[in-house]
């Protein structure tokens, strides 16, 4: 019997870095894709990014990732595209109106080549062959931050 597994990459335990990946049977959907940032006893160090070591591990095993989601706008969910989406494969992201905007502008920075999709509160989405994913609107410090159910 298949059952769902989380892996957080990055985001437990501290409020930035945060990315999760969600995997059922082969197929994985991550969750935002955020920077951390250093304290002082990381002298030279300017972010820190998810460790994705996992999911390259997964993917040379054979796993495909659907897609990924992109729940806000601040940087410790959307400002680590630029530097880790180059590096994996091809897939959608699917974003509220205001965090695609952001999203894109930091993507621009590296050499990100994914497109993100716009989705609207209530909507609900497939994502590959085994996730649904539906947008609830939240409030938070930034607006168009996105709830989800999956």
């Amino acid at each position: 019997m298949s059952q769902l597994k989380l892996m957080p990459l990055g985001g437990m335990g501290k409020v930035t870095q945060n990315m999760y990946a969600y995997e059922f049977e082969n197929e994985i959907l991550l969750v935002d894709c955020g920077i951390g940032f250093p304290d002082n006893y990381m002298p030279g160090v300017d972010i820190l990014i998810p460790d994705v070591s996992h999911l390259l591990r997964r993917l040379e095993e054979g796993a495909a990732i659907a897609g990924m989601i992109l729940t806000h706008g601040h940087d410790d969910h959307i400002a680590a595209t630029p530097y880790l989406l180059p590096e994996l494969p091809d897939f959608p992201i699917y974003a509220s109106l205001l965090t695609t905007a952001f999203a894109r502008m930091r993507m621009k920075e590296g050499n990100a080549k994914q497109i993100v999709h716009e989705v609207t509160d209530g909507e609900e989405i497939k994502i590959g062959k085994n996730f649904r994913v539906e947008f609830l609107n939240v409030t938070h410090s930034v607006p168009d931050t996105k709830h989800l159910i999956i």
